[in-house]
Parts: C-alpha cells; sequence; structure tokens
C-alpha cells in the first residue's frame, strides 16, 4: 500500500463535500464536535499528517500528501453534496447562526422564538486566522438584525461582542473575556 493510499485510508473519517465556487471541505469529528476544514488548508493537511503519523510512525511524502489531496478534492467536488460555507454568520430556513469562534465550535441559532446553542447546526463554518465578518454574510431584513441585537446577552456571556452602528450595520468581535464589561 503505497503512503497516498494511506493517506486517503485515513481520510475516510471525514466527510468530503464542497462549496458553490467547487472548493472541497472536509468536516471532522474532532474532540466530540464538527469542524469544518478546507482540504487544501495547513490545518486539514496538519491533522492528516498526524493521523498518517500515528498510525505509521513516519511522515508522509509532499508527493503522496499533495497526490492524497488531489483524490480527496476530486472525491469532494464531484462525489461529495453542496454545501454553503460561511465566516461567522449563516442564514437558514429563516434562522441566524451565529459562530462566536469558541473552542467547542458551538454555534448560536437565533429566530423569531428567541436563541439557543446549537451543537451541531445545519450550516458549515469556515474559521480563519483573524476574527472579523464578511459582511455579504449579514442578513438583509432589519428584522434579523433584531433578533440578533435580543442575542447579545447570550454572546456576551460566551465572550463575543456584536457593536451596531449606524444605519444597522454591525461588526462581530471576539476574544473578549466574559467577564469584561460591555455596556
Amino acid at each position: 500500500m503505497s503512503r497516498a493510499d494511506v493517506l486517503l485510508n485515513i481520510a475516510t473519517a471525514a466527510r468530503l463535500f464542497h462549496a458553490s465556487d467547487g472548493a472541497g471541505f472536509a468536516d471532522l469529528l474532532i474532540d466530540g464536535h464538527r469542524k469544518t476544514l478546507p482540504l487544501r488548508s495547513k490545518r486539514f493537511q496538519a491533522w492528516l499528517r498526524q493521523q498518517y503519523y500515528q498510525r505509521t510512525w513516519d511522515a508522509p511524502s509532499p508527493a503522496a500528501l499533495n497526490a492524497a489531496l488531489n483524490v480527496l478534492e476530486a472525491q469532494a467536488q464531484f462525489d461529495g453534496p453542496q454545501h454553503k460555507v460561511s465566516v461567522r454568520l449563516a442564514e437558514q430556513d429563516g434562522l441566524i447562526y451565529l459562530d462566536p469562534a469558541d473552542e467547542f465550535w458551538r454555534c448560536v441559532e437565533i429566530g423569531v422564538n428567541g436563541w439557543r446553542i446549537a451543537e451541531d447546526p445545519p450550516v458549515r463554518f469556515r474559521r480563519s486566522a483573524g476574527c472579523s465578518i464578511n459582511r455579504s454574510d449579514w442578513p438583509k431584513n432589519p428584522r434579523a438584525l433584531g433578533r440578533l441585537r435580543r442575542a447579545q446577552p447570550f454572546l456576551r456571556a460566551l465572550g463575543t461582542e456584536i457593536a451596531f452602528g449606524r444605519e444597522g450595520r454591525s461588526a462581530v468581535g471576539c476574544g473578549l473575556p466574559a467577564d469584561a464589561d460591555h455596556r
């Protein structure tokens, strides 16, 4: 069995899918929660190398890693379902999902009847190195922004703050201490 075959065997633990632009992603179950990683990201490749090392006590060659990633990307694009991947904020079926970027990969589900913690939301979030939000992900309707305002106390408890500016435009911050004064 080649090194690339071993990597592909390891990757069967991932649920592969693609975004609307064709980019391949993997959902991994790590420490009891789902993480969504781009296949070409350093974090996914580090996970794959770690799993390979734990099984073989060796490191895969760059050629084997690249060959496996090419196959995984093709599987995600052609065999995997398409899912929308959002950064920090998503909307689906009339509900808003906000990713506070906590260590447990939880998100806040916000609807007309309030909010709740969603441990395994139907939406996928991609986490970048920074905590900035893509404004195109924000819902366009004012009622949705009102629901976000009502969820503010919960978000503060998770260490996240929504700052509302003029005309309802918002920005989400992260890394705020949960006990900080956010008035």
